[in-house]
Parts: structure tokens; C-alpha cells; sequence
């Protein structure tokens, strides 16, 4: 099965947004199965490496430069590889996703139903907060796709008054296309 050969290069960088934006300090990470260990814990970190045949991953968080500007404050993108199309999918089913399975007294996310139609398959949903103290509310959306042995994600983090959910499909479109035209390593 073919995999993208440098992952670094499929993740969001500053010169493939509409808007300027910086990677954030310390915010590009290789998301390589013993980061995926020590983040999720040793037994399911190793349940879902063996159900998925998980490879590799990388991730990338930018800032927005200009505070004044309406949108995200913050853009997150991820590239997920695994051994085939297959073990991708069951990394996106409900069983191992986690925004279908929320953990007691966490947020639960809002699905936003045709948010997102590319790859073999896609979701798209949000996370609201409000802050009592300030009485403003910061938004979340979070789209994720699978596309052939790749799971691909972005996140999209702001104000409500800095949020267009049609500015985060557009974002994740970007991220497909990258993926899509990915020379692949055999």
C-alpha cells in the first residue's frame, strides 16, 4: 500500500492559507504510534494501533498574525497513515473516532449533518464553550475525513464572530487536495 513519503509536507503550512498565519511555538508535532501510546495510555494506545494498523502521523498548529482579523485564531491540521484503506476506515468508525464517544462530563460535540462531502467519507462537527465571565463564546469546528489509507483532519478555533464554518470546509478542502496530489512511496 502506498504511503505519502515526507508526512511534514501534507500538513497546513502558513503558505497554503488564504490568511496569514504563523506556526504556533512548539506546534508541529510527528505523531509517530509511541506519542499515540503515551498520550491515549499503553493498552488502548496498543488496542488501536493493532485494530488500525496504524503507521504513522503528523500534526501542525498555526496562530493568526493579525488579532483584528475575523477568522480562526487558531488553525490545527493532522495526517493520519495507516497500512490500508480498511485498517483508515475502522480508525474512523465510531468504535475508535473520538468525537463519537465521549467520555462522562466531557463535552459531546454537535454533528452538523452534509458539513462536508470529500474523501471516502467525512464528518464535520462543532464544540461551543461559553465563558461565563466574558459572556463569549468560542467555537470549534472539527472536520475529519478518510481518504484512501489516510485520515486527514483539521481544526478550527475562535470567537463566534471570528468563526465561518464555510472558512473550515474550505480550509479541510485545502488539506484534501494536498493529500490528493501526494507523490506516494512505495
Amino acid at each position: 500500500e502506498a504511503v505519502i513519503a515526507s508526512l511534514d509536507d501534507y500538513v497546513l503550512r502558513p503558505e497554503d492559507m488564504p490568511n496569514q498565519y504563523k506556526i504556533e511555538e512548539d506546534g508541529e508535532q510527528h505523531l509517530t504510534n509511541l506519542r499515540v501510546i503515551n498520550t491515549v495510555g499503553e493498552v488502548e494506545g496498543k488496542r488501536y494501533i493493532a485494530a488500525t494498523d496504524r503507521l504513522d502521523g503528523w500534526s501542525l498548529l498555526l496562530a493568526r498574525v493579525n488579532k483584528e482579523e475575523l477568522f480562526p485564531y487558531a488553525i490545527y491540521s493532522e495526517v493520519e497513515v495507516f497500512e490500508t484503506p480498511e485498517g483508515a476506515q475502522t480508525a474512523f468508525s465510531p468504535d475508535w473516532y473520538p468525537a463519537y464517544s465521549v467520555e462522562e462530563g466531557a463535552d459531546s460535540p454537535t454533528f452538523i449533518e452534509d458539513g462536508c462531502d470529500f474523501g471516502d467519507a467525512c464528518i464535520m462537527y462543532l464544540y461551543e464553550k461559553l465563558d461565563p465571565a466574558t459572556e463569549l463564546t468560542t467555537l470549534r469546528y472539527e472536520i475529519a475525513f478518510v481518504y484512501k489509507n489516510l485520515i486527514g483532519k483539521v481544526m478550527g478555533r475562535g470567537l463566534d464572530f471570528d468563526m465561518d464554518p464555510d472558512y473550515i470546509v474550505d480550509t479541510a478542502e485545502l488539506l484534501f487536495e494536498k493529500i490528493d496530489s501526494a507523490p506516494m512511496a512505495e
